[in-house]
C-alpha cells in the first residue's frame, strides 16, 4: 500500500484541497483476500499510520483519506483485470508477449527496477540519508522515466543536500566517470545522470579545478554522442585542462579528445586542431 500510494500522481492542490468531509484526495484499497484474512477485518489503524507517515514526508499527503478493506475475488469487477495484467506480464507464452508489447506498459507502469536498490530508495528518502552512487545511478533513471510520481517528492530531497556539500556531490560524479572510461553505461541513462547532477551540482566556486574539469569533460562526452555542437562545455573544458596538464595529465588528455570530437561536430576545425595539438 505504502509503494502504490507514492507511485499515485497526486497534485499538491488536490490533496491541499478540503472537501466538505473535510478531506481532500480519497483512495480505497480493496485487497483481494488470502487464507489468513477475513473478510469485514478493520484496516482503519494501519490506513492512519500511512495517512501520518506520509503526511510527514510530502505535503501532498497533508489531506489524504485512507480506507483499506479484504475482498473476495469475486466481489470487485476489477479484479480480473488486475489479474489479467499480472498473467500477461509473468507469463512466457508468445500471446502473452504479443500482448505486453501492445500494451505499452512494460517500462512505463510496469517496472522492474531492483528490489534491493528501491528498498534503499525508501530507507534514503524516508531517514534522509545519502544514496550509493550505485543505487543513485541506477535509480534516477527510473524515476526520471516516472516523473509524476516518484521524482517530484524522492529527489528533492538527497538534491538538496548534495547541492550544499561538495564532498557529497563528488562521489556520484565520480562514479558517472568511472563507467564512462569502462565503457559500461546506456546513453539515456548517463544523459540523465548528467542532468541530476548539473541540477544539484554546489556552487562552482567551491568546487575545485579538477572536479569542475572532470563535471564538464563528462557533460562533453555525453554531448558527443548525441552528436551536439555546443561549446560552452568544450571551452570550458580546454581552459582548465591548460591549467591542470601537469597535475593531471590523463584527465586533461581524455579532455582534450573529447574537445577535438565536439569542435568536429560543429566543423570547428581550428579548434580541434589545437585540442589535439596539446
Amino acid at each position: 500500500m505504502r509503494w502504490v500510494l507514492r507511485l499515485l500522481p497526486f497534485c499538491r492542490g488536490l490533496c491541499r484541497r478540503k472537501c466538505a468531509g473535510g478531506v481532500g484526495a480519497s483512495v480505497k484499497f480493496f485487497i483481494e483476500q488470502r487464507s489468513d484474512y477475513e473478510p469485514g477485518t478493520s484496516l482503519s489503524v494501519l490506513c492512519r499510520m500511512l495517512s501520518a507517515e506520509l503526511g510527514d514526508l510530502d505535503s501532498r499527503y497533508t489531506n489524504i483519506h485512507l480506507e483499506a478493506e479484504f475482498i473476495r475475488k469475486e466481489q470487485h469487477p476489477h479484479n480480473g483485470y488486475v489479474d489479467a495484467i499480472a498473467y500477461t506480464w509473468g507469463s512466457p507464452s508468445d500471446e502473452s508477449k504479443k500482448r505486453l508489447k501492445a500494451s505499452r506498459f512494460l517500462g512505463h507502469c510496469l517496472l522492474q527496477p531492483d528490489e534491493a536498490a528501491m528498498e534503499r530508495l525508501y530507507l534514503a528518502v524516508d531517514r534522509h540519508l545519502e544514496l550509493e552512487p550505485v543505487d543513485w545511478y541506477f535509480l534516477w533513471p527510473i524515476c526520471k522515466m516516472n516523473r509524476r510520481a516518484v521524482w517530484p517528492w524522492s529527489w528533492p530531497l538527497p538534491g538538496r543536500k548534495v547541492s550544499k556539500e561538495l564532498a557529497v556531490w563528488r562521489p556520484y560524479l565520480s562514479h558517472v566517470q568511472m563507467l564512462m572510461q569502462q565503457k559500461r553505461y546506456v546513453l539515456v541513462e548517463l544523459a540523465a545522470a548528467l542532468e541530476w547532477l548539473q541540477k544539484w551540482q554546489p556552487a562552482q566556486g567551491e568546487m575545485p579545478p579538477l572536479a569542475l574539469l572532470n563535471w564538464h569533460s563528462a557533460r562533453l562526452a555525453c554531448a558527443n554522442h548525441f552528436g551536439a555542437t555546443a561549446l560552452a562545455d568544450a571551452r570550458a573544458s580546454m581552459a582548465l585542462a591548460e591549467d591542470l596538464r601537469e597535475e593531471a595529465s590523463p584527465d586533461a588528455c581524455e579532455a582534450d579528445l573529447r574537445i577535438a570530437v565536439a569542435a568536429t561536430n560543429a566543423f570547428q576545425f581550428e579548434l580541434a586542431a589545437i585540442a589535439l595539438h596539446h
